[in-house]
């Protein structure tokens, strides 16, 4: 869809004449007939769609608040809800912005479905978090009739804040090689987030690269919840045990390792952990647990303050990678390696 910039390149004009024609208001403004035709003829040709929620928004007055929809996946982790809306709480309370919030749970590949998307009457915008890889095609092919902004996936046509999954995956395998681990493993959620899989992939395909040997056995998938991790490592306790272990998701890390301390296993001498996400319980553990840092707050609160941008009427699109370094606890100690 084109921009009302494109528009107005297109049309020899300044963005402010295709705004004011596009809105109904060249009779008030007097804007010559030859210049409005001009801009329509432009406007048709470049598949131009007005933001109807920007335009609503402006008729109702200043004080109009607008509705936002906070998509969640129903396979996303919900430890992270909170840590979601209290960054979206920050940018309500510190910046004075004013709206309205509904959560409307969705099933992973089914976005489509979402009739919110396809009318501007459920809400004025939307915030799409924990899509797979077929809603992020249908993203990329749909018309919608409202703004939206994604959260922790890449997309060219939308604005989106998030962080390179698959390189945190492979970091992770790179301090294991650093540190001079040789048996690895994975206990992952038997989940479709694209996220989480990506994560996967890059940790298996950075132990293959570095020759960190991962047994069939030692790459496990279960429920993605503290009792998931646990039976997890209860069944990796039954063979050889790897010495080194990935959870690309930390609240399975939780319940694993209480099984492996029961089992007389030593973190981090017997068994070195790193986790991905850095929540409070991964923080509070005993041992405490070594785990990349997934932004959550800071990338709530950057897509809340641009769909609100976008609801303004602005024309942007912006996209930004946020790094996850890696906090260092007793799980897997900093010593002389770092990545």
């Amino acid at each position: 869809m084109a921009s009302l910039k494109e528009i107005a390149q297109a049309a020899g004009v300044s963005i402010g004449t295709v705004s004011v024609v596009l809105n109904g208001r060249a009779d008030e403004l007097r804007i010559a007939k030859q210049t409005r035709d001009r801009i329509l003829v432009v406007a048709k040709e470049l598949d131009y769609h007005p933001n109807v929620a920007a335009r609503r928004l402006r008729k109702a007055g200043e004080g109009s608040r607008p509705t936002i929809a906070i998509f969640w996946a129903n396979d996303f982790p919900s430890e992270l809800l909170g840590r979601f809306f209290s960054g979206i709480q920050h940018s309500i309370l510190n910046k004075g912005m004013q709206c309205e919030m509904i959560v409307q749970p969705f099933r992973p590949s089914e976005l489509h479905l979402a009739k919110q998307l396809a009318t501007d009457d459920l809400c004025n915008g939307a915030i799409l978090t924990g899509i797979s890889d077929e809603d992020l095609r249908f993203l990329e092919e749909a018309e919608l009739k409202i703004p939206v902004v994604v959260f922790n996936r890449r997309l060219d046509k939308y604005s989106s804040f998030y962080v390179d999954d698959y390189e945190a995956g492979r970091k992770a395998a790179e301090l294991f090689a650093a540190s001079g681990r040789r048996h690895a493993g994975l206990i992952a959620p038997d989940v479709e987030s694209s996220s989480i899989l990506l994560r996967c992939k890059g940790f298996l395909e950075g132990c293959q690269s570095l020759g960190l040997q991962v047994l069939p056995e030692h790459e496990r998938y279960a429920v993605l919840n503290m009792g998931g991790g646990q039976e997890a490592a209860a069944a990796m306790l039954e063979g050889q045990r790897p010495d080194a272990l990935f959870f690309p998701n930390g609240i399975m890390a939780v319940g694993a390792v209480s099984a492996f301390q029961r089992a007389g296993v030593r973190i981090p001498e017997d068994l070195a952990i790193i986790t991905y996400g850095n929540s409070e319980h991964e923080q509070y553990t005993v041992p405490s647990l070594t785990s990349m840092i997934l932004p959550v707050e800071e990338m709530a609160s950057s897509c809340l303050e641009i769909l609100m941008d976008l609801l303004k009427g602005r024309d942007m699109n912006v996209s930004r990678l946020y790094p996850t370094p890696v906090i260092f606890r007793e799980s897997f100690p900093e010593h002389k390696y770092k990545v």
